[in-house]
């Protein structure tokens, strides 16, 4: 037996924290607060990577088996500041290979790639979704990291914005999945604009909206979220694979179909072109839009289905100003206003200076009385109980990069 095989049968039959020790894996510590990061040792972490890629060409099961047990050890011992490469996360599903469409497994295209996204959730509203996903032998996690799987472009710039993971969407995940976001997403009607690959979606959907309509515009990203989708309702449910087609409750409608309390909805809409009407008649109760102003000229479209969405009076000549809020008032607005009345939450990473004026700007016009609550959803960073993603090398920094939140309902509050 290969050695690579022997250490994937040890890590998922047996207490893999001896073979990780003894493969270098570990968590640091120490009292160092730059050094003391709970992250183990990235190069210990490349090596055990490549040994379970070598592992997959016997025994897919057992790589990927093995690369969660790994991963549960890295985060029991790092805890909240615990970090995983994407190297060793590529492991659970196989890396580039395979990835879900359709009704099944297809092969990757050119520039797409599958990736998973790694969580601590913290929230111990998550067990019982966990412990349903633990009859899932192909994707559980454990109790101590959960996971969103998406299949997106790996340069940014290649083919639509909407088959790239943008950093400001990692915000809204931890946002989402945090008491602010329970506060404002449970039991609600909800609304994503710009839902790109999916991966904001499913942290969405794990809030427990009582509806869920997910947008944008062009045929190819719908066709990919779709997929995107279905696969992480399918490993939340703990089913087969087989079933995906079966969810009678993710669905592909026109934007002028019934909504249904309790459905995951997809639906195709163009900010600037989409029916008023249409767009109220979601009714929704609560709007996300997250790295959606990434380019002036879409501001315009962006705010004009806000306003549809949030059924805006008629805004009068009197421009609205922004209010910028300290922590702890803008937790109390997002929570005790917000969640009363239809609210939208724009987030967008801080690009150019010139863009995000537009973007407030466009907010004061429209009657949107906009409030700057980015101090709120960037503490959730230093709360040891939100949930947080565990994979953030330099390279990546994906909930690190510099962004701008902004709250919005259609009367002053």
């Amino acid at each position: 037996m290969t050695c690579s095989r022997a250490l994937a049968l040890a890590l998922a039959q047996g207490d893999p924290r001896e073979v990780l020790r003894a493969f270098g894996v570990r968590a640091s510590g120490g009292g160092d607060e730059e050094n003391d990061v709970g992250t183990s040792d990235e190069a210990a972490q490349e090596r055990l990577a490549r040994a379970l890629r070598t592992c997959e060409k016997f025994s897919p099961a057992y790589a990927a088996r093995a690369a969660r047990r790994a991963i549960g050890v890295i985060v029991d011992e790092g805890g909240a500041r615990a970090r995983v490469s994407d190297a060793l996360a590529e492991r659970v599903t196989g890396g580039e290979e395979t990835t879900v469409s359709g009704s099944g497994i297809a092969a990757e295209s050119e520039g797409w790639k599958n990736r998973v996204y790694l969580y601590a959730p913290s929230r111990a509203e998550r067990a019982e979704a966990i412990a349903r996903r633990e009859s899932s032998e192909a994707y559980a996690l454990g109790a101590t990291a959960d996971a969103i799987f998406a299949r997106t472009q790996s340069d940014a710039l290649a083919g639509s914005t909407g088959a790239f993971a943008w950093p400001a969407g990692f915000v809204a995940c931890e946002f989402a999945l945090s008491h602010l976001g329970d506060a404002l997403i449970r039991g609600r009607r909800v609304v994503e604009l710009g839902s790109g690959t999916g991966v904001t979606a499913t942290a969405l959907a794990r809030a427990a909206p009582s509806a869920l309509t997910l947008t944008d515009r062009d045929e190819a990203t719908l066709e990919n979220l779709t997929a995107n989708v279905r696969l992480n309702a399918v490993i939340d449910r703990g089913i087969s694979i087989d079933e995906i087609n079966a969810l009678s409750d993710v669905s592909f409608d026109p934007l002028d179909a019934v909504v249904t309390l309790g459905a995951c909805s997809i639906r195709a809409l163009d900010w600037e072109r989409a029916e008023t009407s249409a767009m109220a008649a979601l009714n929704a109760e609560f709007v996300l839009a997250a790295d959606c102003s990434y380019d002036p000229t879409l501001i315009p479209g962006l705010v004009r289905a806000l306003r549809a969405l949030l059924k805006a009076p008629h805004p009068s000549d009197a421009v609205t100003t922004l209010r910028t809020l300290d922590a702890s008032e803008a937790e109390s607005f997002l929570i005790n206003a917000c969640s009363n009345v239809p609210s939208a939450l724009v987030l967008s990473a801080v690009r150019q200076e010139g863009t995000m004026q537009v973007l407030i700007d466009s907010l004061e016009r429209a009657g949107l009385h906009p409030v700057d609550v980015t101090s709120a959803v960037d503490s959730l960073r230093h709360d040891a109980s939100a949930p947080k993603f565990l994979f953030r090398e330099a390279s990546r920094m994906f909930a690190h990069d510099a962004f701008r939140a902004f709250a919005c309902t259609t009367a002053a509050a």
